[in-house]
């Protein structure tokens, strides 16, 4: 036994804790209470069959298992430190006893409360009965627990390292022999890159005609490629929506439930493009749906969406979830992950693995999130569109009200917002493009200085728009109006795409992987039902029965009650003039978009509407899969199985 620990176990009353001693004993504590996290919190935030319809978005993959137990040395060492020095200034007390009850608390408060199910007041009185108890009986067999402490330490310390080794090393030995086997492909064969711009509605990109500049670099990508006018999201939020771009499956195909996983049955992109011999990754921001827990990894021989950073990675433990969301978050008026991955950061990361290897063509899908709220792109990016006036009236917090967790008090206090402090909303969402759209021109900067310009397809587009007001609401994933499924799409490939056209012909975004694969020279291809659009400028106008997109999203019950998506399932098509709304509990909705872009006239009482209404509807029947015409009721417009099926 150390000299130290001889101390603490000779004398009970010692005036100060042993420096030594005190750090062993926070660094046994710390690692086995991190190692039991790490296991809790893969278990519970990590494996799908936990996870679903969950509101807790501080997901994990399989590395929380070495870095909750890294996190929590820091942080009970930095807590035993505290102790020590309070020892010195207060030495009259029993201070071993208060360390291993502080420790004790913090073990049982950890392990109780990151399933998330359990109440705040039961694990606080859970944690302090227990550790009353479990610090007493340790205290007074102090003389073994001191003796055993190092041993433990030894312990969990390797446990935590080979975590580390197996984890890490895992991961990029998966990666490299998958590379390695990846069946030969042509020299000629094309790079495929999927640029997403999170929450970008289309009629805020000067692209597509907004007064504001937002987007330069990307007119000039458009006048180089092919511009879809009217593209429409599968989905008014990032999950169902991604699981359209990547499948070519729209949402009720993947399951019933809103927060339904990837469905196992169907081929992602990432898998088809694999198996014809690319290397695939994925680089995501959006953490929260976009991410390996989802499903989304599967076909990606390489993902980044987690721990992308010290402050992620504490943020995802329990202590540092428990932390910023309680008083972080309150003290700086941000209701965000901490360190937002910016779109330059994940421009890097792309590049980092585009540089390992420069013999395989490579299939990337990027997620910028820099769009998303809370709107606070750094500046100049952030006052680049507003004006003096409204920054004077409002407090810079006031950007950050838009809450990407949609709590349905946080969107409650956005729309009483003053129409200045509103306005200036909008600006900082305009700056936040105008800053993507500076990134997006870097990254074709960096394509090109490496040669990969010549000889890559660029597809840009966005998983969903944003409501500022339009129909009483605010953010997305809250109805199917225009505004929240209105989504730009670009397809760039010079020599190989005609310049400079625009195709104004209503689509849907499931339409991605099937047109990546016609453009790649697989047109036959039979595992992405929804058709490529590459036949429409390749061949304008033979298509007049063309398919119209359908979106979809299922109740939320976190969103305000006077939101649409609160009150059941939503389902929309748009053909050439009109957007149908059907939901489960409320009237149809019809609006002439062509007339009326905004969807400002619901025209579904009126005489020409309940023509049209049936129209859009026997279009839509006249779609339906064979298998599912035997199961809808005709008769009913709401028939969830009418609405829902599409043929492919």
């Amino acid at each position: 036994m150390s000299s130290s620990l001889r101390t603490v176990v000779q004398n009970n009353s010692t005036p100060s804790l042993p420096v030594g001693s005190t750090l062993l004993l926070s660094a046994c504590f710390g690692l086995i209470t991190g190692l039991v996290e790490g296991l809790g919190l893969l278990a519970f935030h990590g494996l799908p069959w936990f996870t679903l319809n969950s509101r807790i978005p501080e997901g994990v993959c399989v590395e929380i298992l070495w870095i909750s137990p890294v996190v929590n040395l820091f942080l009970f060492l930095a807590l035993g430190i505290v102790v020590v020095a309070l020892s010195r200034l207060f030495p009259r007390r029993s201070w071993l006893r208060v360390l291993l009850f502080l420790f004790s608390f913090m073990a049982v408060a950890d392990w109780a409360g990151l399933t998330g199910r359990i109440g705040p007041i039961a694990v606080l009185v859970l944690a302090v009965g227990f550790a009353t108890v479990v610090s007493g009986r340790m205290h007074h067999k102090k003389t073994a627990l001191l003796r055993y402490a190092p041993i433990a330490v030894r312990w969990a310390a390797l446990a935590t390292l080979v975590a580390l080794l197996a984890v890490e090393g895992g991961i990029r030995l998966r990666e490299r022999i998958a590379t390695s086997h990846l069946p030969p492909t042509s020299k000629s064969s094309p790079n495929v890159l999927v640029i997403l711009v999170d929450t970008l509605r289309a009629d805020h990109l000067s692209t597509y005609g907004y007064a504001r500049a937002t987007s330069p670099h990307l007119d000039r990508i458009a006048q180089q490629g092919v511009l879809f006018e009217d593209a429409i999201s599968t989905s008014s939020w990032t999950l169902p929506a991604h699981q359209g771009l990547l499948t070519g499956r729209y949402p009720h195909e993947h399951g019933p439930l809103r927060e339904q996983p990837l469905k196992r049955s169907f081929p992602t992109l990432a898998q088809v493009l694999d198996e014809r011999g690319y290397r695939t990754a994925a680089f995501s921001a959006n953490t929260d749906f976009f991410n390996r827990r989802a499903g989304f990894d599967r076909g990606f021989l390489h993902f980044e969406d987690y721990f992308y950073s010290v402050a992620d990675s504490v943020y995802r433990t329990f202590w540092g979830r428990l932390v910023f969301h309680n008083y972080v978050g309150n003290l700086v008026g941000l209701d965000e992950l901490p360190g937002r991955k910016k779109a330059a950061d994940v421009n890097r990361s792309l590049f980092r693995w585009l540089d390992r290897d420069h013999d395989k063509p490579f299939f990337a899908f990027l997620n910028y999130l820099d769009v998303h709220g809370p709107y606070i792109p750094e500046q100049p990016y952030r006052y680049k569109f507003a004006n003096r006036a409204s920054q004077s009236q409002c407090s810079p917090t006031l950007l950050a009200k838009l809450n990407p967790l949609h709590r349905p008090d946080d969107i409650g206090r956005l729309l009483e917002l003053s129409p200045p402090c509103f306005q200036l909303q909008v600006d900082a969402y305009d700056g936040a493009i105008s800053y993507v759209d500076d990134q997006i021109a870097s990254l074709f900067s960096q394509l090109a200085q490496r040669g990969l310009d010549k000889n890559t397809l660029v597809v840009i587009t966005s998983d969903h728009g944003e409501s500022f007001g339009e129909h009483g609401l605010v953010s997305h994933g809250t109805s199917l109006y225009r505004e929240q499924l209105w989504v730009p799409l670009i397809y760039w490939w010079p020599g190989h795409i005609p310049a400079g056209m625009k195709i104004d012909r209503a689509i849907s975004g499931a339409s991605l992987p099937a047109t990546i694969l016609d453009l790649l020279g697989d047109g036959n291809q039979k595992e992405f039902p929804v058709a490529s659009l590459a036949q429409l400028w390749q061949h304008p106008g033979i298509n007049p029965d063309w398919p119209y997109p359908l979106s979809e999203m299922a109740q939320d019950l976190f969103i305000p009650k006077q939101f649409p998506g609160y009150r059941g399932w939503l389902k929309s098509i748009t053909d050439p003039q009109w957007h149908l709304i059907v939901a489960q509990a409320d009237p149809e909705e019809l609006y002439d978009y062509v007339k009326d872009p905004i969807e400002s006239q619901n025209l579904a009482d009126t005489s020409q509407g309940k023509s049209a209404i049936h129209s859009v509807e026997l279009q839509l029947w006249n779609q339906a899969s064979p298998d599912n015409r035997n199961k809808a009721d005709l008769s009913n417009p709401r028939d969830e199985t009418k609405v829902a099926t599409v043929a492919r």
